[in-house]
């Protein structure tokens, strides 16, 4: 998957509907500004990280320009590390700020937007579906017969990111009896290093982001799984906002 591709699918999606209609004041102040603030995820490739000279990159950060540019402004990109929850993720970046300070944000990408979710949370207002993640399986073809099941794992090791739904499915399914071949990793992008390197010949974890540190790469392969079992296995995400501020009106 190019990385390119992606976000110029992604930003053709999005249109705007009556946005900011009831937000005038708001919408002014972001435009006397000149500029919109735009939270996206720290060190999260393919959809917001860095380059080799600090330059904010990725597909979230080229639809915070999409963004901006149709707002007449420019976007300024803050980088979020991820707290222990999305909840705190969106209080640090949107709605309250971070207790050691540096102020908020007018938007937040890559916000879950399934509507249990949306439902728990009343500080923000969460607009805007443009993507549809869901859980994959990355493995090397030269250690399977096709497309692993996940039975394989049985026998054959498996990466995966720490605390994620991967993981808690990985170690729950079938009695437990995946366990001992469950390797943990801190990040996806680790996980996804020791598949390149030879060290392990699969990694489950979120479909997009195994792409894109994939890509390129002979001899793997990335391909949806079926998890049976787990209630939430594919997820929209959206923009989130404080509520009764910005009010983005993007629709997918």
């Amino acid at each position: 998957m190019k990385l390119l591709h992606v976000a110029l699918t992604l930003l053709s999606a999005l249109t705007w509907g009556n946005a900011w209609a009831d937000e005038d004041e708001s919408l002014l102040a972001v435009q006397q500004r000149g500029v919109l603030k735009v939270a996206v995820y720290e060190a999260f490739p393919p959809f917001s990280d860095r380059d080799a000279e600090g330059t904010p990159r990725g597909i979230d950060v080229d639809i915070a320009h999409e963004l901006a540019r149709r707002l007449g402004v420019s976007a300024a990109i803050r980088f979020q590390p991820a707290d222990e929850s999305v909840e705190d993720d969106l209080r640090n970046a949107v709605w309250k700020g971070h207790y050691i300070g540096g102020g908020v944000a007018d938007v937040m990408l890559h916000v879950p937007a399934d509507p249990r979710f949306v439902a728990t949370v009343d500080q923000v207002r969460i607009d805007g579906v443009y993507y549809i993640e869901d859980i994959a399986l990355a493995y090397a073809r030269s250690a399977f017969d096709g497309a692993p099941a996940i039975a394989s794992f049985t026998r054959h090791t498996v990466g995966v990111e720490l605390e994620t739904i991967a993981d808690l499915y990985l170690l729950s399914t079938m009695n437990g009896a995946l366990r001992d071949n469950v390797a943990h990793y801190p990040s996806l992008a680790r996980a996804s290093a020791a598949l390149v390197e030879g060290g392990i010949p699969a990694v489950m974890g979120h479909r997009t982001e195994l792409e894109g540190l994939l890509h390129g790469h002979e001899g793997l392969a990335v391909t949806k799984v079926a998890i049976p079992g787990v209630m939430i296995s594919s997820w929209p995400l959206g923009a989130a906002v404080k509520a009764g501020d910005v009010a983005l009106g993007l629709r997918a």
